[in-house]
Order: structure tokens, then sequence, then C-alpha cells
């Protein structure tokens, strides 16, 4: 973006500097045709800005000039001069003296296994970086370098010149922010049976397969270097599988607090705490997802996803018209809460209407003396239950803006959406009614007071989701 530093009041040319105050350019107008602006007038405004020039940005001017007295405007700028931007700062940071697992390197979870008194990492101290010089020769400072916001277990120790020791056996993790050393624990998928749980107090590695039925528990994280093909996946990390979940009779189930990535991911159960991540393809998978969805090459269907965040995929639906379901920017406790008071909320409006009408009765003169003598019990009622609905829908109206709060997230797709998905925003829903090339976005908009859904292509189609 540029913006306009000085004007000649002629309106025959103006100077543009960068927001970023590291070029200055002449602009010609279209008043230069008929009386060009001669070399002094030029210098003139160069000197009321205190912006100097070098002697090949003179012959650029002049240059200039000369077309514009020819009756020609050169088009785009004239570029004055360019000043030096300052040098990178450097944040502080984590620099890993241990190598991860071949297998792990490229994933949320790289395995990096470490002995006891072994220094495995280093915290490398920040460094500022040099001024740079604007446009007009006054110093351009860096950018303030960022400290390290990672705090140490009890498993690892830091001493004064940032080196990192482990304090255990195991493997080094950043985990809620924290590094610490977690233990290890490996198998074979060939050695779990079915229905028999198998728990890691740190870190659970499989190596191969995990059959049908498996029940694996890990504290610190799971890496399945292979292919999982049903049962029940518990872990208060990241959740990694290297071949795919394939469940064959029933969905697989997983309870992830970190992370989940996996090349494919077929007929499963996801609550995910962090970011789902899918390589190739995902089908019959329905999730809950506090993170955003990161699927740029894997189309999605048959299925009912959750989203936090934004969700980025290639495919949206299918051409068998299978029944698919992508909502973003929903919390899926909040959105829980919300239908289960909604739905205290009318049943507590039918009560205090059937209240009223008994209250009403009870005041005919028709009413039987009992009636009449229960009445005075049942407008307590009544405004007990005026007072309940009272406060339902206040917090009905909070969980409402808190909702709210995530309509910031979209779904992007990058190349076909289906006819017949169904997606949504926050709490604005709607169905796709015809097929949609790439690549697009839906987004939330408030269309004459109403918060409609949006699709945009980079085309520059356009439509309104009903």
């Amino acid at each position: 973006m540029q913006k306009a530093a000085a004007k000649d009041t002629s309106g025959r040319m103006d100077i543009r500097i960068g927001d970023d105050l590291l070029e200055a350019y002449l602009i010609f107008r279209s008043g230069a045709k008929l009386s060009p602006p001669t070399s002094l007038e030029v210098m003139a405004l160069l000197g009321e800005h205190c912006i100097s020039i070098d002697r090949d940005a003179m012959a650029r001017v002049k240059d200039a000039l000369t077309e514009c007295r020819r009756g020609n405007l050169p088009r785009g700028g004239t570029l004055l001069v360019r000043g030096t931007p300052p040098t990178e700062s450097i944040d502080e940071h984590l620099e890993w003296a241990v190598e991860a697992d071949p297998a792990s390197a490229d994933t949320p979870l790289p395995i990096r296994r470490v002995s006891r008194g072994q220094a495995f990492a280093k915290v490398c101290p920040a460094a500022p970086g040099t001024p740079g010089t604007d446009v007009h020769g006054r110093p351009l400072p860096p950018r303030e370098p960022e400290n390290l916001t990672l705090t140490f277990a009890d498993s690892v120790r830091r001493d004064g010149d940032g080196n990192v020791t482990a304090e255990a056996d195991g493997v080094a993790l950043i985990e809620d922010n924290a590094l610490k050393v977690a233990p290890l624990r490996e198998i074979d998928g060939a050695s779990i049976e079915p229905d028999k749980s198998i728990e890691a107090e740190g870190l659970l590695l499989v190596r191969g397969n995990v059959p049908e039925g498996a029940f694996l528990q890990a504290q610190a994280g799971m890496f399945i270097d292979g292919s999982v093909a049903g049962g029940m996946f518990y872990t208060g990390g990241s959740l990694v599988c290297t071949k795919g979940i394939e469940a064959k009779t029933s969905k697989a189930r997983l309870a992830v607090r970190g992370d989940v990535h996996a090349p494919h991911i077929f007929e499963a159960q996801l609550n995910v705490q962090g970011n789902l991540v899918v390589l190739n393809e995902m089908h019959g998978v329905d999730a809950c997802v506090l993170g955003c969805i990161e699927a740029t090459q894997a189309p999605f269907s048959l299925g009912h996803i959750v989203c936090r965040g934004t969700a980025c995929l290639a495919v949206l639906g299918s051409p068998r018209n299978e029944e698919t379901h992508l909502l973003v920017g929903v919390h899926h406790e909040l959105q829980k809460e919300f239908e289960k008071l909604n739905d205290l909320f009318t049943k507590v409006g039918r009560a205090s209407q059937i209240v009223e009408k008994a209250c009403f009765m009870a005041t005919l003169r028709k009413a039987g003396a009992s009636t009449r003598e229960k009445a005075c019990q049942w407008e307590m009622a009544k405004h007990e239950l005026s007072r309940v609905q009272t406060s339902v829908k206040q917090r009905l109206d909070q969980l409402s803006q808190s909702m709210h709060a995530f309509d910031h997230a979209s779904i992007r797709v990058g190349e076909y959406m289906y006819p017949r998905c169904r997606v949504g925003i926050g709490n604005v829903r709607g169905q796709v009614d015809a097929g949609w090339n790439g690549p697009l976005r839906i987004v939330a908009q408030r269309i004459n007071s109403v918060e409609s859904l949006v699709i945009e292509s980079d085309s520059g189609r356009k439509m309104v989701i009903r």
C-alpha cells in the first residue's frame, strides 16, 4: 500500500512513499502534459520533504521530464530513492542437538531419544538486528526480538549457558509449551491383542500395523509407524499414524489432546483438541476439532465435522451425493451446551403456557373449589418458570455471543465442491445446491442486517447460500 507524502499544488506531480518508508516515487499527473515541470521544480519539491537523490535517480528524473515534454506521461512512478531495511532480529530460540527418528521428523510428534545426563538442546539468546535507513535518511529501528516462552519441566535441567540436559531416559518433547523428557514405551504392532488395553506413561511408539479391536492409551503422545484397522485410542499429546486409519467393521475412535496427523482416515470418530492434518483423503469421518483442518490435497466426503478454526480441503462432497457436513467457527462444547439449553428453554416455555392456562381457568366462575385453592400454587409456579426462562435466555445470549467470536473462520476448497454439501460458519448454516470449481472460500457476511454464507471463487464469482 502506498501513501502520498507530498503533493505539487499545480496538480502536475506528487511524491509517493511506501508505508514502510523504504521507497519514494515521483508520480506525474495529467497536468504535466500541458505544462511539464522543470528539474528545479522537482528538486524544490524534494527539498521541501527532505528527500535527497543520487546521480542515477536524477538521470531517471530527467528522462521522465523529457517524456513529459513530448506529451507522454511515464507509466508508473519514477523511483527516486530506496532506503535500506533493518536486518532481521533473531528471536531467542531452541536448537536441538539430537536428530529425530526419520519417520517422525516432519510430523507434529518428532521422536528425539535422549539419555540421562545427555545435553540434547540449547537455548540460543536473542540478537537484535541492525538499524536501516528510510527515504528521508532517518534511521529505521529493527524489530524487537522476542524471548522464548518455553518452560522447563523437572525432567530437564537448563544451565547458565542455555544448555539443556536430560534428567531421565526417554524422548524429548514440547508439550503445553513445556520442554520435558517423557518415558518411551516401544511395542510391535503384531504383539497387540484385541480387547486388551496397552498403556504408556509417556509416549507410545508402535512399530507395524495396529489390528482391529486395539485399545491404546498414552499420556504424552502416540506414534504409529504403520496403519490402524480400528479400535480405541486415547492420548494426552499428539497422534501420528504414518500409513493411515482404515477401520473395517466399526469406526475407530480417537480422543487426542494434541494434533492428529495421517495420510488418510476412513471410518473414524475423532475428538481432537489440536489440528487435524490429513494428506490424501477423508471418508466416513465424524469429528470435533478445536484447532484447524489442514487437508489441502485431501477430499472429504460422507461425514460430519465440526471445527473451531478454518478448514482447508481439496474437494468437499462426492458425485454420489453422500451426506457431507462441514461446520467451522464452532466451539463444539459451547455448541452442545447451546443446544441443550435451547431445548430446555423450549420445554420451560411450554410448561409456562400450560400453567398460565391453568391459572386462567382457575379464575373462571365454573372452576371448582379445589381448583381455586390450587390457583395460588400455580401462580407461584408460573413466576418460578418465568424466572428460570429468563435465566436460561440470558445464558443462551451469552453462548451465542461467545460462538460468534469464531465467525472469522472460513472454509477453503482448492479443487471442487459438490452439490448437496451442508456447510456452516458459526450459527449460520446452509446447503450448497450447485457444484463449484475451486479455488474458493466460504465466509460469513452480514447482508441487509442478516448473517449469511457467501461462496467466493478466485474467478470473481459469488453466491449467497440459502
